[in-house]
């Protein structure tokens, strides 16, 4: 089965990809998957002429919005091809904590076979690929991982917060 990231006919200026992680299921460990649906609203909500090719004819670059439950090795290849990333994910916070907007760089795995860190997937990317791309993490501060789909308080809270730093990223990251 082909990427969702392969080769299209009218190629990118660049490629930049949002990663939301979570369990839906599991309360507020859904809050990655709940902002990455928030950045594809955003994008949408986008004009066409938003989206036309610059004096040079290329087209700006394009975005691309997943949600998943947990980061696995063959994202790797995808993330090969990326120029930027942001990663949205909950976080067992103290109390008060905010969300936060941080830089990532790649670090070596501590060896999972099921699970990797995003900062773990950036650098088997390089390994594997020869490149990572820019990376950026935004933490939601979480309190509830129990099951269920309910948000708690605290991170509903704090949604607002974290929907700005992200539509942040996007103004910077996503086409323009």
């Amino acid at each position: 089965m082909a990427s969702p990231l392969g080769s299209s006919a009218a190629a990118p200026a660049a490629l930049r990809l949002v990663i939301g992680l979570g369990n839906t299921l599991r309360s507020d460990d859904g809050a990655g998957a709940l902002l990455a649906r928030h950045a594809a609203r955003w994008c949408r909500s986008r004009t066409a002429d938003d989206l036309r090719p610059d004096p040079a004819g290329m087209v700006p670059a394009a975005l691309v919005v997943r949600w998943l439950q947990q980061l696995t090795p063959e994202l790797a290849a995808d993330l090969s091809r990326c120029d930027a990333v942001l990663f949205l994910d909950a976080w067992h916070a103290p109390r008060g904590a905010r969300p936060s907007l941080m830089r990532l760089a790649p670090s070596a795995p501590a060896l999972q076979s099921h699970r990797l860190e995003p900062a773990a997937l950036l650098a088997l990317s390089e390994g594997l690929y020869g490149r990572a791309p820019r990376a950026w993490l935004l933490r939601i501060p979480a309190a509830c991982f129990g099951h269920g789909t309910a948000l708690s308080a605290a991170l509903r809270a704090r949604l607002p917060e974290a929907q700005a730093l992200l539509e942040q990223w996007l103004r910077v990251h996503a086409p323009a």
